[in-house]
């Protein structure tokens, strides 16, 4: 019971900080908003940049989708298109998944895999969401993004927005540590075990040994990527910021990216 508390609490002291961090990195976002209140016409070499821009900031800010609440709030509140803060989303919450301990080569290799994943997985979001013209009322929750965005430069304010935002993220943070600790400690190795033991996924599973896939890095990359399916911290922090719509779509799209790592497995 003590440890249950302890990793409950672990968990959402972690998110709490990310949070932190993804408000003091708003600042600086909305400084640069405030000075270019005119965002310049857009050629599509710059849109390309901007989305390869915000794909590689979801990797390189190790924040995680909690952290990223408030710099898509500060960019979508400022004037910043969806195609551009979308990226950020999608990267950060697939770069911060574990991938299973293994030899290190493997392991060295499947980091690198997940990396670019990541990296092409955001981009290709942002390419979708510019091409079909999706607009913020389609996907995100425009009251939260109110609540959520840094509007001031002045200390107080920063320092009242971040507790707002605490306060408002608070529950869905112990909510989603509870769930995603008791999940994982009770249920997750017993889906697993029955995964390998029930005679009609035991057959899938036969499949993927035949074809050596537990010593291919695209098969630990593909066991990461399922993670995201099971992580409920993760997708309580998603929804936090995305409607129900939007909401979907993002794990249609995970769920579509495993898809095509489990199919290469039998190719690659």
């Amino acid at each position: 019971m003590n440890l249950l508390v302890f990793k409950i609490g672990n968990a959402v002291f972690l998110s709490i900080l990310q949070l932190t961090a993804g408000y003091l990195s708003s600042v600086l976002l909305y400084s640069i908003l405030k000075r270019n209140k005119e965002l310049p016409k857009q050629s599509r070499t710059f849109e390309l940049i901007g989305i390869l821009f915000s794909s590689t900031g979801g990797i390189l800010l190790p924040l995680g989708p909690i952290g990223a609440v408030p710099i898509l709030a500060t960019a979508l509140k400022g004037g910043v298109r969806v195609c551009f803060v979308l990226p950020l989303l999608i990267s950060s919450v697939l770069i911060n998944t574990s991938v299973l301990l293994t030899e290190a080569d493997f392991f060295l290799e499947a980091n690198i895999n997940r990396i670019i994943l990541a990296f092409v997985a955001g981009a290709v979001s942002g390419i979708v969401a510019k091409v079909i013209r999706i607009n913020v009322e389609r996907i995100f929750r425009g009251e939260i993004l109110e609540n959520f965005a840094i509007k001031s430069t002045v200390l107080p304010d920063i320092s009242k927005t971040i507790r707002n935002g605490i306060y408002i993220a608070g529950p869905y943070i112990i909510l989603g540590a509870a769930a995603n600790v008791l999940f994982h400690t009770y249920l997750f190795f017993d889906l697993i075990t029955w995964f390998f033991s029930n005679p009609s996924s035991s057959f899938a599973a036969k499949i993927l040994f035949s074809y050596n896939a537990p010593v291919k890095p695209l098969f630990l990359l593909a066991a990461s990527a399922i993670n995201i399916l099971f992580n409920l911290l993760a997708a309580v922090s998603l929804m936090i910021v995305l409607n129900v719509r939007g909401f979907l779509a993002c794990y249609i799209y995970y769920s579509l990216i495993i898809l095509l790592l489990v199919s290469s497995i039998f190719i690659i």
